[in-house]
């Protein structure tokens, strides 16, 4: 018995009878609270009845005993009640307490009537659970009330016995159904469910066996549906396991070959970009020194080279600078894939940096003999983002238009389309066929192989320019036809949340300065990246210090010297950023971040504060 109740608490039949079982307990517990709900209110009714009766047997004999105050009667009269019905105690109250009398278990709201002492040897005791009947008579003008009361608790003895009959009822049909159920869903649900599980268990052992099920009962239901798909299914993964043992020895080995080819592909392109990265600043280093070297012996101070030395000096240097140019695109394109280039976004005024482009651009247009075209819409002024990725993004566009266009025109504009603005780059040059449009943006990639041979390059910059403008939250768009020209759209957001917020920084900074201007206070230093997460704690630092803000991890550089306290934000810095940070600035620095502070620099700064910057931090800053 005990074998079949715990395999039956492991079942599905399990499941169902708690399920059921809830289900009824649920029905069962409202229809109790209605049973005795129902029973209060008859029972309530009961009572009233005996008020009712009473009132019409005794109310004129009490009354006039009333009139002639005649106190032994009234005791006579409210033990003959007490002793027939349910009656626990009366009292006799004229309005004006005048006249008091109290017999058996009365209510406590009586208890502070000083009259009560008038009428001696009267046996009464308070209660508060009483249930009142009142009824109420004048004789010669005055206001009499006779007051009947039971105890609240004589409903509840009442009622025992009904709630005791319902409640073993409710417990049989329990018992009964639970009895019912374990039968039958045992017999008609868990053992033919059993007798399915067991089947497909011996797929784990056995592999080559057609396995049938066979049901005993002769109804049909959804398990013998069950069973007959089972049969079925065994039939068919029977013929099929061969096959994939024979695919799964193939897979297997093929599988071994890719993963080595992935690890070797993937090993090959760290080493790559290693290299690329290493190789590229150990490249710099001497072209620059060829490019400065080269730069000042062109100028022939001391008068020692000739013509054709200088010639050849020029060559050098220009070489010099295209190789350079070359280098910083692998290096960008190295730090791209890495993750490691960190955006210095500021108030950027988009005019000031367009008209210097220009100027930059229009006397090699010139001397070219292109018409070079330059416009910017009069509502432009300041965006919020990188000034120097921008610059670059441009000026890569415009040096391949001017370098692809060999007559005819080249446009710079710059347009305002709120809430971006819109760079176009148009020339007039080679232009680009309509299936190399689709892979333009890719790196290494060029129109074809006599593009590179006649223009060089090395197809990488447009693909920084495509991911520089990603990373500004912006892209870049082309349109192009061969021998008509070619048409990029640089689309970049102007930020104008966050730069609102870094004038209301300034405004407020200006406010304290002019407002604080007469008190001395002590000077803090906050890399102040992100004008948005800043913006609260620059208020608040406002009331307390003289706030000297950086808004780029080179301006930070330039307070080296000083000794006051820094807040640094270090989510947005990479590592050898904050490893300088610490170098230079121990002891004085409070860096704030999402994440744990490294063991390694808890010892090495002022203070830590875990974000988000709530008033309590920033107070404890």
């Amino acid at each position: 018995m005990l074998n079949i109740i715990d395999k039956f608490r492991n079942s599905i039949g399990s499941n169902l009878f708690n399920r059921v079982y809830l289900t009824y307990f649920v029905f069962v517990f409202i229809f109790v609270l209605f049973q005795i709900f129902t029973e209060y209110k008859n029972e309530k009714k009961k009572i009233e009845k005996v008020f009712t009766k009473i009132e019409t047997v005794y109310k004129s004999i009490l009354i006039k005993n009333i009139k002639e105050k005649n106190i032994k009667e009234l005791n006579n009269i409210s033990n003959a009640i007490e002793e027939t019905t349910d009656v626990a105690g009366i009292s006799i109250i004229e309005s004006k307490q005048r006249f008091i009398y109290l017999h058996g278990i009365v209510s406590s709201d009586i208890e502070n009537i000083k009259s009560i002492i008038r009428i001696p040897n009267l046996e009464y005791t308070f209660s508060d659970d009483l249930l009142t009947h009142g009824i109420g008579f004048n004789i010669n003008n005055r206001e009499y009330f006779i007051f009947l009361f039971i105890e609240e608790n004589e409903i509840y003895k009442n009622m025992e016995e009904s709630i005791f009959l319902i409640l073993l009822n409710i417990l049989a049909s329990m018992i009964v159904l639970g009895i019912l159920f374990l039968i039958f869903s045992t017999k008609h649900l868990i053992k033919p469910l059993n007798k399915i599980i067991d089947a497909t268990k011996k797929f784990d052992v056995v592999e080559h066996e057609v396995i049938e099920i066979k049901l005993e009962s002769t109804e049909k239901n959804e398990l013998h549906t069950l069973a007959r798909t089972f049969n079925k299914m065994s039939k068919r993964i029977n013929e099929a396991y061969i096959n994939m043992q024979q695919l799964t020895m193939i897979r297997e080995i093929q599988k071994n070959k890719l993963e080595e080819q992935k690890k070797e592909l993937v090993d090959a392109n760290k080493s790559k970009d290693d290299f690329m990265a290493n190789m590229s600043h150990e490249l710099k280093t001497p072209l620059n020194s060829i490019n400065v070297i080269s730069n000042v012996m062109m100028k022939n101070k001391r008068g020692v080279l000739n013509e054709k030395d200088i010639k050849n000096l020029e060559i050098i240097n220009k070489c010099g600078k295209d190789l350079l140019f070359l280098i910083n695109d692998v290096l960008d394109l190295s730090k791209l894939e890495a993750g490691e280039i960190i955006l210095n976004n500021d108030k950027l005024d988009i005019r000031e940096l367009s008209d210097s482009i220009y100027d930059m651009f229009n006397l090699q247009v010139k001397e070219r003999n292109i018409e070079f075209t330059y416009h910017i819409d009069d509502s432009l002024d300041y965006i919020f983002s990188d000034k120097d990725r921008i610059s670059q993004i441009v000026k890569n566009l415009l040096s391949n238009a001017v370098k692809f266009t060999e007559k005819g025109q080249v446009k710079f504009l710059v347009l305002d389309e709120d809430p971006n603005i819109k760079v176009v780059i148009e020339d007039d040059g080679i232009g680009i066929s309509k299936d190399k449009l689709e892979h333009i943006f890719d790196r290494f990639k060029q129109v074809d192989g006599s593009t590179t041979r006649k223009y060089g390059g090395t197809g990488l910059g447009l693909a920084i320019c495509k991911e520089l403008s990603k990373l500004l939250e912006g892209d870049v768009f082309v349109e192009s036809e061969v021998d008509k020209g070619s048409r990029f759209t640089l689309v970049l957001p102007k930020n104008k949340h966050l730069l609102e917020g870094m004038n209301l920084l300034e405004i407020t900074a200006n406010n304290e300065k002019s407002h604080d201007a007469n008190q001395a206070k002590e000077d803090i230093i906050v890399l102040n990246n992100d004008p948005i997460v800043f913006f609260n704690l620059v208020i608040e630092l406002n009331k307390n210090y003289k706030v000297l803000q950086a808004f780029s991890f080179d301006e930070l550089k330039t307070f080296i010297e000083r000794k006051e306290k820094m807040i640094v934000d270090i989510d947005s810095l990479p590592k050898d950023e904050i490893e300088f940070l610490v170098a230079n600035f121990e002891g004085k620095l409070i860096f704030i971040s999402e994440n744990e502070l490294e063991e390694k620099y808890k010892t090495e700064v002022f203070d830590f504060v875990k974000k988000p910057l709530t008033e309590e931090l920033i107070a404890k800053i």
